[in-house]
């Protein structure tokens, strides 16, 4: 975790887990908190690009996420808290998207999400290059530069069909979103949901790819062909 504290939350502390309860439920975090600080703003998970100044938090979403079942990536699920500093309780910033994939979705290794607006543009979900949170407004947007993918990745060698997956990505309004879903062979198959209506922050969604979007052809085509001839 993240935490500014001290004259206008100036100072970063990255706090360190000390201790774990058996279940692995509950840590216990430490590090320096400055006296003087009335105000604390903590952030999971640490990052370097984590960063304050001004009312904006400047935060990071991987741009490569491998969720598990039933979850998201350990450290991609990125959080905020705001408050007294014996007092902190964190909420989502990103939009939780998750995939499901149909039974003839087997032995798919990877998917691409993208998302357009309603004018056709890409959207920034994820990357280095950082968004931006107000904390005054709550509001999440994408930074210049930002990744208009998010790739994501089987905890196995490949994804269990029936078993949705959970990424974080950048909170917008944006009106579709494009799924490309890479099998062990190459081969593509593309999906695109179309009433998106947007992912505001702290949401969660599910998407389960239709089994028609899998249909292959088969390896062998049988035809008959009839010759007549005119005399």
């Amino acid at each position: 975790i993240d935490l500014f504290s001290g004259q206008d939350l100036q100072i970063k502390t990255e706090l360190s887990v000390v201790s774990l309860s058996e279940d692995a439920s509950t840590a216990v975090f430490q590090g320096f908190v400055s006296e003087s600080s009335p105000e604390c703003l903590a952030v999971y998970p640490s990052s370097q690009m984590n960063a304050y100044s001004d009312g904006v938090l400047t935060l990071d979403f991987p741009s490569e996420q491998r969720p598990s079942a039933y979850g998201c990536m350990s450290g991609a699920n990125v959080s905020v808290a705001w408050g007294k500093s014996s007092d902190l309780t964190f909420s989502n910033v990103g939009a939780l998207v998750g995939v499901r994939l149909p039974e003839s979705g087997a032995d798919i290794v990877r998917i691409s999400l993208k998302a357009k607006t309603e004018d056709g543009h890409n959207f920034g979900l994820s990357g280095i290059s950082r968004a931006n949170i107000n904390i005054s407004s709550e509001e999440v947007t994408a930074a210049e530069g930002t990744s208009a993918t998010v790739d994501i990745l089987p905890p196995g060698k490949s994804f269990s069909t029936g078993v949705t997956y959970y990424v974080s990505v950048i909170p917008g309004n944006y009106s579709s979103l494009e799924f490309s879903c890479v099998d062990g062979d190459g081969n593509i198959y593309e999906w695109t949901e179309n009433e998106v209506t947007g992912l505001s922050s702290g949401c969660v969604r599910d998407f389960g790819i239709p089994d028609s979007v899998f249909d292959k052809l088969p390896e062998e085509v049988t035809i008959d062909l009839n010759f007549y001839q005119n005399w």
